[in-house]
């Protein structure tokens, strides 16, 4: 535990709150006067733990144990962390961004830092523990049932997952039957990433993953198929799937949500049979989308994502946060979202009718906002007003604390009527604590009716007069830059 000091790992435990943590990644629920979290996607299931504020520590009833706010970040995966090291780390930054300790003799490395075979070690290692926890029913008849009348979900859909080994009958520890979800490698398709489970029967709410999944990787889906090599005397792959700028990436948090996205899809008539999807197996465990688009920067370069993430505020973090790292990869990669009419993709298949040609919330990623409203230096978003993709006369406005979005048509009042409702949502935040960054080329109504919005205004400081003095110490500061610059180009004359 080189440069892991006692004092470092009393100082986070210290200073760092689970509560804190558990608001900014997952949805805190109160039942019965006791504190938790929950995975809204299902894929982690996180109902028996509860949260003790005062004591700042946690407990999972169901045998999985408790503890700490460090062993809370393991526990959850908060950020795909795993072990005590990078827990650490990952806890100290939060008191102070700047810091920074050498742990490379402990530290797990990341899918980028790992040569071919540690890869390959790790890949093979997974397979194999994924292979001993999995037990496979003689049929699927109780899962086609489940997901059809239960979900409904397309059957041609059903059976196509079913016939690439997606889909599987499982049987869990306590005897019961459950759907299990397989992910296989893009490259080698016989062998497995991750797995997860969810009760089929009714009532159930068993739902979880097998232990074993390698969440670098996740759940990539495409079609791959194999041929005979004549020449090699082997079989190979064939990938029936677009690339460049051709191709596009849909990602989810919850392999239902894949599944019923690409129901609603086939009832608009888009097979969909070229494109990629990824699950990642929920909001904080997102690192699988960027790792594949790495591994294959050349064939996705300049490709479309989709992050069709859940529409509650994890979701909404995760697809800031996904977002921002695509953009990192320098890719010139075509980012946006695909946000459900309804809470989930699921419940939009089975309460929207299949005459709605709106099929999903779009905004371009690619793009800022217009307005975006944070506190703890923007790490904890409030509001967001972004164009909508589809009608460049409509905007949305996500309230990331409420779980909600609302669409405003701006043509006839023009956004005057969504500064309105967000000014009216901030009237009941505490403005000394709150930041309201705004695009300068949407500003203009703001400028124009500063007494109309006050809580914007003097967050951002746009209706804000410079007193004489500010202004006699800018061209002061203006004027001596000036003299500066002369001073340099004269220097560099004398030297020629």
């Amino acid at each position: 535990m080189s440069g892991i000091s006692r004092n470092l790992i009393d100082e986070v435990k210290a200073h760092v709150s689970i509560l804190d943590l558990a608001k900014d990644y997952f949805t805190l629920t109160n039942e019965r006067g006791y504190l938790g979290i929950k995975d809204v996607n299902g894929s982690s299931d996180y109902s028996s733990l509860k949260i003790y504020p005062e004591t700042n520590t946690y407990v999972r009833f169901s045998g999985k144990g408790g503890g700490d706010v460090i062993q809370f970040v393991r526990d959850t995966h908060i950020e795909g962390i795993d072990s005590f090291e990078d827990a650490i780390l990952f806890l100290k930054k939060r008191i102070d961004p700047e810091f920074s300790i050498d742990i490379t003799k402990n530290k797990v490395k990341q899918w980028s830092e790992m040569t071919g075979a540690e890869r390959g070690k790790k890949m093979a290692e997974a397979n194999n523990r994924l292979n001993e926890n999995l037990k496979l029913d003689d049929n699927n008849r109780y899962i086609i049932a489940y997901l059809k009348k239960t979900r409904g979900i397309d059957l041609k859909v059903i059976y196509d997952e079913i016939d690439r080994g997606r889909l599987v009958q499982v049987i869990t520890p306590n005897g019961s039957r459950a759907l299990g979800c397989v992910g296989h490698d893009y490259t080698f398709p016989s062998v497995k990433t991750a797995v997860s489970v969810r009760g089929i029967a009714r009532g159930s709410t068993y739902k979880g993953d097998l232990e074993g999944c390698n969440y670098d990787v996740g759940w990539v889906i495409s079609n791959v198929e194999k041929k005979f090599d004549q020449v090699n005397n082997r079989y190979i792959n064939v990938r029936n799937a677009n690339y460049n700028e051709k191709a596009h990436l849909y990602c989810f948090e919850g392999y239902i949500d894949y599944l019923s996205f690409k129901s609603i899809q086939r009832q608009h008539g888009n097979s969909m049979d070229k494109d990629i999807c990824i699950v990642t197996g929920s909001s904080t465990k997102t690192k699988c989308i960027k790792n594949f688009l790495e591994d294959n920067k050349e064939k996705f370069k300049g490709a479309n994502i989709s992050l069709c993430f859940d529409r509650d505020e994890a979701g909404f973090k995760a697809i800031d946060k996904v977002a921002t790292e695509l953009k990192d990869l320098d890719m010139d990669l075509k980012i946006n979202t695909a946000l459900s009419l309804d809470k989930d993709w699921n419940d939009q298949l089975l309460n929207y009718d299949v005459t709605n040609n709106n099929q999903a919330i779009v905004i371009d990623k690619n793009k800022e906002a217009i307005i975006e409203a944070s506190q703890n230096k923007g790490k904890n978003k409030l509001y967001a007003v972004y164009e909508d993709s589809n009608n460049e006369t409509n905007a949305y406005l996500f309230d990331y604390k409420r779980n909600d979005v609302q669409l405003f048509d701006y043509s006839k009042e023009g956004l005057d009527v969504v500064y309105d409702a967000l000014e009216n949502k901030l009237s009941s935040v505490d403005m000394k604590k709150t930041d309201v960054k705004v695009q300068e080329d949407y500003a203009y109504a703001l400028k124009e009716f500063p007494e109309r919005y006050p809580h914007i205004i003097k967050s951002n400081g746009l209706g804000k007069q410079k007193s004489i003095a500010d202004r006699m110490k800018e061209a002061k500061q203006k004027s001596s830059q000036q003299t500066k610059d002369r001073q340099t180009i004269s220097k560099n004359e004398q030297m020629r």
